[in-house]
């Protein structure tokens, strides 16, 4: 596991359009990697970083960490002020916002663990349960 920098956020952003976060990187035919298990942060607060350092500290202690790729976003808006985005395959899991009072970044970085957890393991388990394309009769 690790955290990517911005340069490698740009240079990596084609997987996100591709559709998942899973690529297969091969410079030739012998040198094939299989990508996963990356955190891809685009935070520029300091508070950000600090929610993404602690959320990937506590991301670790899962083992759907080794598989998922996650992507941590800050939006800025007029409107509702600074957000933090928790996304995995281009779907929003955890939405957190940001304020300019003290706040206990650890505690919410460790809930958003578990409930990004959670979520992508249940994504993972039943992935058809959650497309938004299948009627109700037509889930498993």
């Amino acid at each position: 596991m690790r955290i990517v920098s911005k340069l490698m956020l740009t240079l990596a952003f084609n997987f996100l359009i591709i559709g998942g976060l899973q690529a297969r990187v091969s410079h030739d035919e012998r040198h094939q990697h299989d990508i996963s298990g990356v955190i891809f942060e685009n935070t520029d607060s300091a508070k950000a970083a600090q929610f993404a350092q602690w959320f990937t500290f506590y991301w670790l202690d899962y083992p759907v960490s080794e598989s998922a790729s996650l992507v941590i976003r800050e939006n800025q808006s007029a409107r509702r002020g600074k957000q933090l985005l928790v996304q995995y395959q281009n779907t929003i899991l955890f939405q957190f916002s940001l304020s300019y009072q003290r706040q206990d970044l650890q505690s919410a970085a460790q809930q958003a663990a578990q409930q990004v957890a959670e979520q992508v393991a249940n994504l993972q388990n039943f992935p058809t349960a959650h497309d938004p394309d299948l009627a109700e009769d037509e889930l498993p």
